[in-house]
C-alpha cells in the first residue's frame, strides 16, 4: 500500500471562465444574455472563493454572482460530479422511462434500446405465488390485531393454517375487533382489500426490479442516444462534459481529481481540488484529502461524443430550457392543484370523520383551515403566491354524499342533529335547574334579611 502524491498544481493547465464561456457562445451561436439565462453562475462553480449565490440564511442585500464569464479557474471536480450524476440517471430505468414519456412538454425521440426493453412482458405472479404472498399478509394482519401477550401462541397457530383457513379467519373477525386497529371498521370486503392492495404493491415492486434488471442487461445506460436524451433538460450535464473534456485534453497526466465540495466563509463558498496520477485500489490519499470525494478524470462518457455533438445538443437544449422557464409557473400551478386534489381525497378516505368536522366547524371554515391555506405555488422567481380562486379545490357536501352514499350521509346528519338537540336540551335543563336553585337561595337570603331588619337592636 502506497500513498499517492498529488501532481504539482502549477503544472496543471487551468481552464478559466472566459475560455468556456467563449466556447459555448461560439458553438451554440447564443448571445451573452441567453447563455447566462440558461447557464447560471451557480452551475459553474469556480476554484477558490466564489460569490455566494445562495446563503444559508436570508439577508437584506444578498450577494449574487451575475456572471461566470471571468478569469477564475472553473472546477474540474464539480464537472466530473455532474457527469457521474448524468450516468447514474441513465442507469435508473424509472428515470429513463419518465424522461422518455414526459407528462408535459414535447416528447423526445425515444432510442430503440428503450423500446426493446418496454416490449418485454413482465411475468405476473402465478396462482401459487399470489396465494403465498396473500397468506403472509393474512398472518401479519391477523397477528397485528391480537394482544402482545397472545401473539407467540397465535403465530404458531397461524403458521399451521392453510390459505383458505386464514381467509376464513379474516372473514369472521369479531365485530368488536373489526372496529379498531388494524381493520378500522372495515367490512369483510374491506378487510380483504387490505390484503390484495398489499400484494399489488409487492407486484409493482417486483415489476420495477424486473425492468431494472432488463435495462442493465441491455446495456442501454451506455447508449449515447440515451445519454443525450437524459441530458436534454439538464444543460449542466452538457456544460460539465465540455469542461471535463477540455481539462482532460490539456492534462493527460491527471487520472483522478479529488474535490473538496466546499465550505462557507463569510458571504463566500470556498472550493478546493487536488489532482493525482493513476490510483490503484491499494493506494491511499494523504490525510488532508483522504475523505474528499474522488472522480476519474477520464470517464467513458468523454469518448462517447464529439465536442460538436454536445454543442448541438446544448444548442437545442437552450430553447427547451427557456421554454421550460416560461412554462414553469403553469406547471407549478398544475402541481399545486394536483396537491390540493390529493389532500381533499385523503380527507375523503375517512368521510364520516370529515363530515363530523365539517358539521362542527361549518363548510367554509373547514375549507379555509384544511384546503385554502394549502393552495399556494412557487413562481419561477421563487415567490410564493396563492392559487387563483378558479383553481382552488374545495370540499363540498356533494363530495361527501357520493363517498358515503345517500343513506349513510343522511343518517350521519340526523345523528349529529339529534346529538346537538340533546346537548341543547341538557344545557337548557341544567340552566333552569341552576336558576331555580339560585332563586331559592336568593329568596331565603331576602327572607333572612327582612326578619333581621324588623328587630330593634338592644341598648
Amino acid at each position: 500500500m502506497a500513498q499517492v502524491k498529488a501532481i504539482n498544481t502549477r503544472t496543471v493547465h487551468k481552464v478559466d471562465g472566459h475560455t468556456i464561456f467563449n466556447m459555448v457562445k461560439n458553438l451554440t451561436g447564443a448571445d451573452d444574455k441567453e447563455v447566462l439565462k440558461v447557464i447560471t453562475p451557480e452551475m459553474v462553480p469556480m476554484i477558490g472563493r466564489n460569490d455566494a449565490h445562495t446563503q444559508r440564511y436570508w439577508m437584506r442585500n444578498q450577494q449574487v454572482a451575475e456572471t461566470w464569464d471571468n478569469n477564475q479557474q472553473i472546477s474540474w471536480g464539480n464537472a466530473l460530479k455532474h457527469i457521474q450524476n448524468w450516468t447514474q440517471q441513465a442507469a435508473n430505468w424509472e428515470q429513463v422511462k419518465t424522461t422518455a414519456h414526459p407528462t408535459t412538454g414535447p416528447a423526445p425521440t425515444i432510442p430503440s434500446v428503450i423500446t426493446k426493453v418496454e416490449q418485454i412482458k413482465f411475468p405476473p405472479l402465478t396462482k401459487t405465488e399470489r396465494e403465498t404472498a396473500e397468506a403472509d399478509k393474512l398472518r401479519n394482519l391477523l397477528l397485528t390485531g391480537i394482544a402482545w401477550n397472545e401473539r407467540p401462541a397465535m403465530e404458531k397457530k397461524f403458521k399451521k393454517m392453510s390459505y383458505q383457513q386464514l381467509r376464513d379467519t379474516l372473514d369472521n373477525v369479531p365485530k368488536a375487533k373489526a372496529r379498531s386497529y388494524p381493520y378500522y371498521g372495515q367490512n369483510k370486503a374491506g378487510r380483504w382489500k387490505i390484503v390484495t392492495d398489499y400484494v399489488a404493491s409487492q407486484e409493482t415492486g417486483r415489476e420495477r426490479i424486473f425492468y431494472q434488471a432488463q435495462w442493465e442487461k441491455s446495456l442501454g445506460q451506455y447508449d449515447p442516444a440515451v445519454l443525450l436524451m437524459m441530458g436534454q433538460h439538464h444543460p449542466t450535464y452538457y456544460m460539465a462534459w465540455i469542461i471535463a473534456k477540455t481539462y482532460h485534453l490539456n492534462n493527460p497526466a491527471v487520472k483522478n481529481v479529488a474535490g473538496y465540495e466546499g465550505r462557507y466563509k463569510y458571504r463566500n463558498w470556498e472550493l478546493k481540488e487536488r489532482y493525482y496520477p493513476a490510483i490503484r485500489k491499494s493506494d491511499t490519499l494523504p490525510k488532508t484529502t483522504a475523505g474528499w470525494p474522488r472522480y476519474a478524470a477520464d470517464p467513458q462518457i468523454l469518448t462517447d461524443f464529439t465536442m460538436q455533438e454536445i454543442a448541438n445538443a446544448l444548442k437545442l437544449n437552450f430553447g427547451g430550457v427557456l421554454q421550460a422557464k416560461k412554462d414553469q409557473d403553469k406547471q407549478a400551478i398544475t402541481q399545486a392543484v394536483d396537491g390540493m386534489k390529493k389532500r381533499r381525497d385523503n380527507f375523503l378516505n375517512n368521510p364520516s370523520h370529515t363530515l363530523a368536522a365539517v358539521l362542527s366547524m361549518g363548510l367554509d371554515n373547514w375549507n379555509k383551515n384544511y384546503l385554502l391555506n394549502y393552495g399556494t405555488y412557487t413562481t419561477a422567481k421563487h415567490q410564493r403566491k396563492n392559487l387563483p380562486s378558479s383553481k382552488m379545490v374545495l370540499m363540498t357536501y356533494e363530495d361527501l354524499r357520493k363517498k358515503m352514499g345517500s343513506s349513510k350521509f343522511k343518517k350521519a346528519i340526523k345523528e349529529y342533529e339529534s346529538k346537538q338537540a340533546n346537548i341543547r336540551d341538557t344545557t337548557i335543563d341544567g340552566a333552569k335547574t341552576n336558576y331555580k336553585t339560585a332563586m331559592s337561595n336568593v329568596s331565603a337570603a331576602k327572607s333572612a334579611a327582612t326578619k333581621g331588619s324588623s328587630k330593634t337592636p338592644s341598648s
